[in-house]
């Protein structure tokens, strides 16, 4: 039987800082499906496991359809990058708005510790020289790249709505 390709509904452009949030989600739901060596090996599943399974499968389907289009490699190698949208990648974008939201929200507290630890040891630095810290530095890129993710979802979310409406 052959399988049939998802019908796209909406092409977006996105920029290469977006393209590579969306694929570090793609690296975390791979890396996530690790957990399916696990289940294999001590050979019992219960219907939880069997629906969760066939979930993880879907999605890893899913996210090598995604690279086809975005590229394999980590980093971007071109500005911009045309994505076709379907019922299925808009699925998953709105999981992966839903995630990079909860990350900017625990990442930022986390910056905000950082800062006032300098100054409770009575060192402080303008933004300027708070922004060339290293730690900072890591931070704020993470919060960058679940910005960009944020973007992204929302502009193939919004692509498909429109599409679809």
């Amino acid at each position: 039987m052959a399988s049939k390709e998802p019908i796209t509904t909406a092409t977006v452009t996105l920029t290469r800082e977006q393209r590579d949030a969306i694929y570090e989600e793609i690296a975390t739901v791979v890396d996530g499906a690790g957990e399916l060596r696990k289940c294999i090996a001590d050979g019992e599943f219960d219907e939880r496991d069997r629906d969760w399974f066939k979930q993880i499968g879907r999605r890893i389907s899913l996210c090598a359809r995604l690279l086809a289009q975005l590229g394999w490699q980590r980093r971007a190698d071109r500005d911009t990058y045309r994505l076709g949208v379907d019922a299925d990648v808009a699925s998953f974008m709105e999981r992966f708005e839903r995630s990079a939201r909860e990350q900017l929200e625990e990442d930022r507290p986390g910056l905000r510790r950082e800062r006032e630890g300098y100054a409770e040891c009575g060192l402080t630095f303008s933004d300027e020289e708070w922004a060339k810290e290293k730690q900072t530095a890591s931070i704020k890129g993470m919060m960058d790249m679940d910005l960009d993710g944020i973007d992204a979802a929302r502009i193939c979310i919004e692509a498909y709505r429109k599409a679809v409406a």
